[in-house]
């Protein structure tokens, strides 16, 4: 019993040692960059741009020096495959577009490798786009992708010690994040119109 006992306890410690240092090389790899960005679903799907059109320096009012890594939540790609089967046409055929070029960048097999979007240069640093993963087996998502999407970068400003701009067009996404400590840029939709007169009763109506 005592030789069992042991062989689980080091099987135990072994594993953790696993973790350890997985985490580690997962901190390592997202401390490579001078800021972290994130997005979420809606700026792959309204931007007036496509992901490796944008310029991630200006939307997110950096210095244009600066090494940046946009990282896209794994609930995000899971959003845009639904997005596909979508009633809107726009949307629909917004989401396969970029679905399609996420896997051309990503790749078809093997782990999603973080893929450069722009190399440094002297005058401009580079942009770097990544898989922010799902946490690890045995942890659910949360119910509402907006809530699992906060959650994904808190943990992983906790991870690196850094802090996490997230890139959205939504508000609600971008009161959940700030509530939780993130600092957000909220982009302005090109179909906004800021000089149309509020109804009198609080909306604008068509």
């Amino acid at each position: 019993m005592p030789s069992l006992i042991n062989a689980e306890m080091d099987a135990a410690a072994e594993r953790w040692r696993n973790e350890v240092a997985d985490l580690r090389r997962a901190r390592d790899q997202w401390r490579l960059y001078d800021e972290l960005l994130a997005i979420d679903t809606n700026v792959l799907i309204h931007h007036p741009q496509q992901i490796d059109e944008i310029d991630w320096h200006e939307a997110a009012a950096l210095p244009a020096l600066e090494n940046l890594c946009v990282a896209i939540p794994m609930v995000v790609i899971d959003e845009l495959d639904n997005h596909k089967r979508a009633q809107k046409n726009d949307v629909r055929r917004r989401a396969r577009a970029t679905v399609r070029l996420l896997g051309t960048m990503f790749g078809r097999s093997g782990p999603p490798r973080p893929c450069t979007l722009r190399s440094e240069s002297d005058s401009r640093g580079g942009v770097t786009l990544a898989i922010l993963p799902d946490p690890p087996l045995g942890q659910s998502r949360l119910a509402r992708a907006d809530d699992e999407i906060v959650q994904r970068l808190t943990d992983l400003s906790d991870l690196t010690d850094r802090r996490i701009r997230l890139l959205t067009f939504d508000n609600g996404m971008s009161f959940r994040a700030r509530l939780a400590g993130l600092e957000v840029v909220r982009l302005a939709e090109a179909a906004e119109d800021e000089s149309a007169p509020l109804d009198p009763r609080g909306s604008n109506r068509s």
